[in-house]
């Protein structure tokens, strides 16, 4: 921000506790106003809408309530719970341009930025929010912390390190710097995407290498493979006239037929030996039986009770009678058996004799290999005057050039994406020297203001920004937490670091004719209050600062330029000055 700031009016409805009549706050006054607050309904100084302003006022710029409230909830529906719009309008000027923005919400949604007149509102929400921010010159963070200062916020010292850095980095003007970087950053993507593209081209030309050099050397297996598969098939041909000349072909017959005979003759032969085989089981088993039986009929004995047998002799003649004729036949049968066996045996040997000496396996393999070996000759002529059909294909790809792909512009690419990101870390890093040399010039014109008003509000303690941008506090020399400090303590740290970065803002920048102040003397003594309202009054005056401070203190009354009530009655919040006149 390089020219003045100045807020000329607000108008809002609908918001808050105000209803639907459009209030209006002239913000060009350049003295003290006291604003406090008269809540009619619970006849209480609190709930009568006077932070409603603050918030107005941020969501005008920012889209975003100053308190802890949803848009939603921001929304006055008491006059009708689905048809209200809330509206707001903030009139100020950047230099020499006038602006307006208005911004509504409820029945309908609209945002509308005007600049001298002419409507210059965006697209989308979030891109006619950037706009404003831009206009403004600082975030919504800055903004609440040294245009706004609520003894509510988060206090400085509270904020995690990093918020904290990026504080001080915007106040410091260090966002100038981030602006380069957002532009180098683009120049490097560009880089970045002129290397993807140079890569691409390399990795294209590797890979057409690469495909030519596999597509040679399939053609060079092609052409192997066909030698080797014509070769094989030429010596299997071979093999199957070396095996037709080795056999006498009526030998072979005669063989076939010999064996043909043997296998039908033995077939019966084979039938009848399991059938003798089976009689030989069942003999031998009526034997044993028997002779079981003839055992125990001569100790006198029923064969099956084994109890005592009176007829045991006369029983004992038929069975020894009977177990001889058995034993007799079982004789017969074996000897059958053995015989047959034997002629079995002797007619498999002359089978496996004969085929021992047979080429074919069979008598049809044999008449065939007979009627193909003419054949297999006329192949083996054809196949040795064939002529490689992949050759051809092989001498046209080894004849195609492929050009190498060269590093040359890639390399320069990446030396250049090098050097613009050294140059981006020298824009952006903490430690480097360019932003060092900013800071170092910065801070002890900070250090210097907090000097100036930890004295005037009567603290003992110095608070002080190191080259690093941490903070520390101390007292007599002795190095503090900021939770060693009181409410009443870390009040008045926090209301002179928020005057010392306004200063800063106003040093390295601009000025900005407002200053809005939120229940600062909340948890202050009275020696607190009385430093505070005395070193914001002078500021005011010295400034000629437009200085709007909330408080509902009894110390405050009458202690400053100017007297706003918030007087809220039957639900409904209004403004009027000291004289009962709405604003």
């Amino acid at each position: 921000m390089s020219v003045p700031l100045i807020f000329k009016k607000i108008q809002f409805r609908n918001v808050g506790s105000f209803g639907n009549q459009m209030t209006e706050i002239d913000l060009t006054y350049s003295g003290s106003t006291h604003i406090h607050g008269e809540n009619v309904d619970q006849n209480s100084n609190n709930g009568a809408g006077k932070t409603t302003i603050i918030n107005t006022l941020c969501y005008g710029i920012y889209n975003k309530p100053f308190d802890n409230i949803s848009l939603q909830r921001l929304i006055n529906r008491t006059n009708d719970t689905k048809n209200t719009l809330m509206e707001v309008r903030i009139f100020f000027e950047k230099g020499d341009d006038e602006y307006e923005i208005y911004r509504c919400r409820g029945e309908t949604f609209n945002i509308q930025v005007m600049k001298n007149g002419d409507d210059i509102t965006l697209d989308s929400v979030g891109e006619n929010d950037k706009l404003v921010e831009e206009i403004i010159g600082m975030s919504y963070d800055l903004f609440t912390k040294i245009i706004i200062f609520s003894g509510a916020s988060i206090p400085f010292f509270l904020m995690a390190v990093a918020q904290q850095r990026q504080q001080i980095e915007e106040l410091f003007n260090i966002t100038l710097l981030s602006e380069k970087a957002v532009k180098l950053k683009e120049i490097i993507k560009a880089t970045e995407g002129s290397i993807a593209i140079q890569a691409a081209l390399i990795k294209e030309h590797e890979n057409q290498a690469t495909l030519h050099q596999k597509q040679v050397s399939d053609a060079e297996n092609r052409v192997a493979r066909w030698y080797a598969d014509t070769n094989a098939q030429i010596e299997a041909l071979y093999q199957q006239l070396e095996k037709f000349d080795s056999a006498d072909m009526d030998d072979e017959k005669e063989l076939h037929a010999l064996v043909d005979q043997l296998e039908k003759d033995l077939a019966p032969k084979v039938g009848q030996l399991r059938v003798l085989d089976k009689d030989r089981k069942t003999i031998g088993s009526d034997v044993k039986k028997l002779s079981d039986e003839v055992h125990h009929l001569v100790d006198e004995k029923c064969p099956y009770c084994l109890q005592q047998y009176a007829a045991a002799g006369d029983r004992l003649i038929d069975k020894q009678k009977h177990l001889e004729n058995r034993q007799q036949k079982l004789a017969e049968v074996e000897e059958l058996f053995s015989l047959l066996e034997e002629d079995i045996r002797e007619t498999n040997n002359q089978i496996s004799t004969a085929k021992s000496i047979m080429v074919y396996s069979s008598l049809a393999e044999a008449i065939r290999a007979e009627s193909t070996a003419q054949g297999a000759m006329e192949k083996i002529a054809q196949l040795e005057a064939a002529t490689n059909p992949h050759i051809e294909a092989l001498d046209a790809l080894k004849s195609q050039v492929v050009t190498g792909a060269s590093h040359d512009e890639l390399d320069n690419l990446k030396r250049e994406l090098e050097h613009q990101q050294f140059l981006l870390k020298l824009l952006t890093d903490k430690n480097s020297f360019i932003r060092k040399n900013i800071i170092n010039r910065t801070i002890p014109f900070l250090n210097s203001r907090l000097i100036h008003y930890t004295k005037e509000l009567g603290l003992p303690h110095v608070v002080k920004f190191d080259p690093d941008m941490s903070c520390t506090v101390s007292e007599y020399g002795r190095e503090l937490d900021y939770g060693n400090l009181s409410g009443g303590e870390k009040k008045r740290v926090n209301l002179a670091l928020s005057l010392a970065f306004r200063d800063v803002l106003h040093h390295l920048h601009a000025r900005v004719n407002c200053l809005f102040i939120d229940e600062i003397d909340a948890s202050l003594d009275a020696p607190g209050v009385e430093a505070s309202f005395k070193l914001l009054k002078q500021k005011s005056r010295d400034e000629h600062l437009g200085l709007w401070i909330i408080s509902h203190r009894p110390e405050a009354v009458g202690r400053f330029d100017r007297n706003l009530i918030v007087r809220k009655e039957n639900g409904f919040s209004r403004i009027i000055d000291e004289h009962e006149e709405t604003v």
